[in-house]
């Protein structure tokens, strides 16, 4: 038998036969790659490709002040007490001296002490403060410097007193 196919051309059975064979191949096909576009699109949407490295940055900073031997942390016999803050320590040497580990991107701070048993004893301390100073004003645009705010309720140690407190951190880190 003869047929006529689309394009006018006469074929015979297994021709014809044949040519649906391809076209269905070629639907398939592009079946295949429709689905696959769509699946690479959605996983793109949903994995977060920008890791914001600065907000963990600055909560390591914060972090570290507080349960690290070398910074804010009261340590006595070798042992440190995480969130009791040596009231001794707490200047910019003691911080400097902690946190400076040449880093040029380091993160600027400034970390509001207040006494909770004697309000009049309130303390004030910056890291970077030229830094903290000139990237202040920007930090509303998330794009170019991020900054962290945390309070904790601490113990001040002073002597041989332990006396309530709350601790601010104030973390700027220039965004890469």
């Amino acid at each position: 038998m003869v047929y006529i196919g689309e394009s006018g051309l006469i074929m015979n059975k297994k021709a014809q036969s044949s040519l649906d064979i391809i076209r269905i191949g070629f639907i398939r096909f592009a079946l295949i790659v429709i689905a696959l576009i769509f699946v690479i699109l959605v996983i793109s949407i949903l994995v977060v490709e920008d890791v914001g490295v600065e907000q963990l940055n600055n909560q390591l900073f914060i972090e570290r002040s507080l349960s690290s031997a070398d910074c804010l942390a009261f340590s006595e016999e070798g042992r440190v007490y995480s969130n009791i803050i040596d009231l001794s320590r707490f200047e910019p040497s003691t911080l400097q001296a902690c946190m400076d580990a040449g880093d040029k991107k380091a993160p600027a701070a400034k970390i509001a002490m207040t006494n909770l048993d004697d309000p009049t004893r309130n303390n004030l301390l910056y890291y970077n403060e030229e830094e903290f100073i000139k990237w202040d004003p920007f930090t509303f645009d998330e794009n170019v410097y991020l900054k962290t705010i945390k309070q904790r309720y601490v113990l001040i140690h002073s002597g041989d007193k332990l006396m309530r407190g709350k601790i601010e951190f104030e973390v700027i880190s220039p965004v890469e």
